[in-house]
């Protein structure tokens, strides 16, 4: 080994070394350091090195590989010289692989005459990646002790894998930093999935439909849509396609002349004309009558439309985001919604999770609408304890968010009234309506194993009992006809909690 290479295996173990110390180092920059070096210690033509982690999320590097060489690789990690090495967990070495008899079935190795090749298993309880090198001339004379140079390499390279994190999760708190999010309350992972996916349609500029039950939040994400798009600072307008009889529907939404219907007294100018250069969410699509929804298609794909009582037709630019919770196979079905404009406004679907599907995120709900009717109201933020959070995420929602705001502004207007500093369960529902919550909470688990049918009844029953006798754990324990221990230990088991000092 000459002064060079020398230098060369110092300073490529030196790399190394100061990343096996770092906390966090930056891995592409790494890998391309480390491979640039080991391509001039073996007088490699070109190389590509590809890391694997324990969550299977891959890292790689090449070093002076074009695109077809590039390609060529890509097609040897499927099948060819680098999934061979792959399997067998073992270096393989050829002076010209064309010439190879392992390689003859390979079609790339042929098309691209590859000569001398050099690929070997980064191994780390199992093979996690490779170092793929390919050369002129045999890589010199010395194959072999460079085969074990690279060996070596990929040895030393192994321990690194553990710095190779999992993408991190996408949080709420990371969407607000980069979007427009005002109004948006929770941070479940289907909440954010939902989230991530507007946000990726919203500078797409096409058509949206947002699919969910009444109160999931819909014009909310229409909303947000417009606000992250190109069109944000353009007019955002919301039409309720159920609210209006089908002649005043059709002004409001294409507009009318004057004298078209009895309560045009003069031009009205539509809604689709007044968000140019915005958007208009329609929401409720599926309420359109028939014939409103072939002018709205028309409109959709030629551009233009008639306002009602006009000959000349407009050509406003408009983005349009639609909305409903009805079965439209069901709608299609029955053609009561023409299949032509569903599969018009169908381009982008979304659909919307159910709140008893993001149990998670009532808690920052309520804390949210208490908030904003207590300074509604002038009074001093109540008190919520863990028996009234218990009670709400056992109930169903039927009406999703909307019944939730609803019913948290009653409960604050009873606590204004009693001067309570404490938003109690009963503020939210009566008795007889929470022995209801629980009875239903136990039939909604009967699909679950009788394991978990069985721990879910518990954990409801026990709740239930704490909750009447106000969390008397003597009390409760002798109405049970059983022991404080057992309780005690039911209780921890089943993770039923109370906030301390209620």
């Amino acid at each position: 080994m000459d002064q060079r290479q020398l230098e060369l295996q110092c300073e490529l173990y030196k790399l190394l070394l100061n990343a096996d110390k770092s906390h966090d180092p930056e891995i592409e920059t790494l890998l391309s350091e480390a491979l640039r070096l080991v391509v001039a210690l073996t007088g490699a033509r070109l190389g590509y090195i590809e890391l694997k982690g324990a969550g299977n999320e891959v890292r790689h590097s090449t070093f002076e590989c074009t695109d077809e060489d590039l390609k060529t690789i890509k097609h040897h990690i499927s099948s060819g010289i680098i999934a061979d090495t792959i399997a067998s967990g073992e270096t393989v070495v050829t002076p010209a692989a064309f010439l190879d008899d392992r390689f003859q079935q390979y079609q790339s190795v042929h098309a691209g005459s590859i000569g001398a090749v050099l690929c070997s298993p980064i191994i780390n309880d199992q093979v996690r990646g490779v170092i793929y090198l390919q050369g002129n001339d045999f890589f010199g004379e010395d194959l072999k002790n460079k085969a074990g140079e690279t060996e070596l390499f990929t040895r030393h390279i192994a321990p690194l894998l553990r710095h190779l994190k999992k993408p991190a999760k996408t949080t709420i708190k990371t969407l607000r930093s980069q979007y427009n999010l005002t109004g948006v309350i929770g941070q479940s992972d289907k909440l954010i999935a939902a989230l991530k996916e507007v946000l990726m349609v919203a500078d797409l500029d096409t058509t949206v439909l947002l699919k969910g039950e009444t109160g999931t939040g819909k014009s909310l994400m229409a909303r947000i849509i417009h606000n992250n798009s190109s069109r944000r600072y353009g007019p955002f307008f919301h039409l309720n396609c159920a609210n209006l009889p089908e002649e005043l529907l059709e002004s409001e939404l294409f507009g009318a002349k004057k004298g078209a219907h009895s309560a045009a007294h003069s031009d009205i100018n539509g809604k689709i004309s007044a968000a140019e250069n915005g958007t208009l969410f329609l929401d409720e699509i599926g309420e359109l009558s028939v014939p409103l929804q072939a002018k709205l298609l028309q409109f959709l794909e030629e551009g233009f439309y008639y306002p009602l009582g006009s000959k000349h037709p407009q050509s406003p630019d408009v983005r349009i985001i639609a909305a409903s919770n009805i079965d439209f196979e069901e709608a299609v079905k029955s053609r009561t919604f023409r299949t032509d404009l569903y599969y018009r406004i169908c381009v982008f679907p979304i659909h919307f999770p159910a709140l008893r599907d993001c149990r998670e995120d009532i808690r920052a709900f309520v804390e949210f609408f208490t908030g904003q009717y207590c300074e509604k109201y002038v009074m001093d933020l109540p008190k919520i304890p863990e028996e009234t959070f218990q009670i709400l995420e056992c109930y169903h929602w039927p009406g999703n968010v909307r019944e939730l705001h609803h019913k948290t502004q009653h409960a604050v207007l009873r606590a204004k009234r009693d001067a309570s500093s404490t938003l109690k369960k009963e503020y939210f529902f009566s008795e007889e309506e929470r022995d209801q919550i629980f009875s239903d909470e136990v039939e909604s688990q009967q699909h679950k194993t009788y394991r978990e049918g069985k721990s879910a009844w518990e954990k409801a029953f026990i709740t239930k009992s704490l909750l009447e006798n106000d969390w008397n754990i003597s009390q409760t324990a002798k109405l049970l006809e059983m022991s404080r221990s057992q309780l005690n230990k039911l209780i921890r088991d089943h993770q039923i909690k109370r906030e301390k000092g209620d």
